[in-house]
C-alpha cells in the first residue's frame, strides 16, 4: 500500500491515520483548502452573528466590569467560574442525567470530540445554550467544520503529519529516503488550548454585558495554518534559557513543575494546588 492508500483504508474503518504530506500537497488538497477557510477563533456572542478572533488576538473585547471572583483575587480573576471540561485525552462514561445535573450550574462547557459527534446526545452548542442559555460553550476538534475530513478523528501529530509540518521537520536518512520529524512540543495542542481558553473568557465578558452566553469553535488545522503562517525565524539556534521550576508536596510526592506562562495585573498566575489523587474527585461541583 502507498501511504494515501493506507490514510483511506484506515480512515473508512473508523480509524485515525494521516499520510505525512509536504505543505504545499497540504496546500492543495481539499482538507488544506478547507483548514484556511474562517478565523482562528469562530465567535457567536449572545446568539450574534459569528465573529473571528486572530492568532495575534486582535478582537477580543476588554472586560468593562471585573469577572466573578476576580475583585477578591487579582491573581486568579476567574475564581467563581465552573467550567465543565470534556476534553480529557482518556474520558471515561457519564451518565447523561448527571451531565444534566452538572450543566444547570456551569458557565463554561468545552468539548474536544469530532465535528458533530455530539449532536445526537443533544450535547451540540445549539442544544447546550437551549438547555441553558447564559451559557459559554466552546468546541474544539482536529479537522474543523469544513472540508471532507471535518467528521473524522485525529490528534496534534497527527494534523503535523497531514499540515506538512512533520515533513518540515524532518531529515534525510542515510539511505536517501526521508524521515518525517515533529514539533518538540505539541504545539497545536497548546496553542489551540490557550485559544479556547481566550473564547471562553470573551463570552463570559459578553455575558456581562448582555446576559447571554454564546459560542466559540476552534480546530487543531485551522492552528496549524495560523502558525504556519507566522513569519519564519532567521535567527541562529540557541539555547533556551532555565525554566523558572517551583516547588510544591502533593499525594504523589514533591512535585516540581513550571507554572502557567500567564500573568494577571502584572503577577504570575500559579496553579492552586497539586493534581488530586486518581479517583478521588465525585461527578460534583465543588
Amino acid at each position: 500500500m502507498t501511504s494515501l492508500e493506507a490514510e483511506a483504508a484506515i480512515q473508512a474503518r473508523g480509524g485515525i491515520a494521516a499520510a505525512v504530506r509536504t505543505r504545499d500537497q497540504w496546500l492543495a488538497s481539499d482538507m488544506g483548502r478547507a483548514a484556511r477557510e474562517g478565523p482562528w477563533i469562530a465567535l457567536a456572542p449572545g446568539g450574534r452573528k459569528e465573529v473571528g478572533i486572530g492568532l495575534d488576538g486582535q478582537g477580543i473585547p476588554r472586560a468593562e466590569t471585573p469577572l466573578p471572583g476576580a475583585a477578591e483575587n487579582i491573581r486568579r480573576p476567574l475564581t467563581g467560574v465552573r467550567v465543565l471540561d470534556l476534553t480529557r485525552v482518556i474520558a471515561g462514561p457519564v451518565n447523561q442525567r448527571r451531565l444534566q445535573e452538572l450543566l444547570k450550574a456551569a458557565d463554561v462547557v468545552v468539548t474536544g470530540y469530532r465535528h458533530g459527534s455530539l449532536d445526537r446526545f443533544g450535547l451540540g452548542a445549539d442544544a447546550l445554550q437551549a438547555f441553558r442559555p447564559g451559557l459559554a460553550v466552546v468546541t474544539l476538534d482536529s479537522w474543523g467544520a469544513a472540508g471532507p475530513w471535518r467528521r473524522l478523528r485525529g490528534f496534534d501529530s497527527i494534523v503535523q503529519a497531514a499540515a506538512g509540518i512533520a515533513h518540515a521537520y524532518g531529515r534525510q536518512t542515510d539511505d536517501g529516503g526521508w524521515q518525517p520529524g515533529a514539533l518538540p512540543v505539541q504545539a497545536l495542542d497548546h496553542a489551540t488550548g490557550y485559544g479556547a481558553a481566550a473564547a471562553a473568557i470573551t463570552l463570559l465578558t459578553s455575558r456581562r454585558r448582555t446576559g447571554r452566553g454564546g459560542a466559540g469553535r476552534l480546530s487543531l488545522a485551522r492552528t496549524a495554518e495560523e502558525l504556519c503562517a507566522l513569519p519564519a525565524v532567521r535567527t541562529e539556534p540557541r539555547a533556551l534559557p532555565e525554566p523558572a521550576y517551583r516547588n510544591m508536596p502533593s499525594t504523589f510526592g514533591g512535585l516540581r513543575y513550571v507554572p502557567p506562562p500567564l500573568a494577571a495585573a502584572g503577577q504570575p498566575l500559579d496553579y492552586s494546588g497539586p493534581p488530586p489523587p486518581y479517583g478521588s474527585s465525585g461527578l460534583a461541583w465543588t
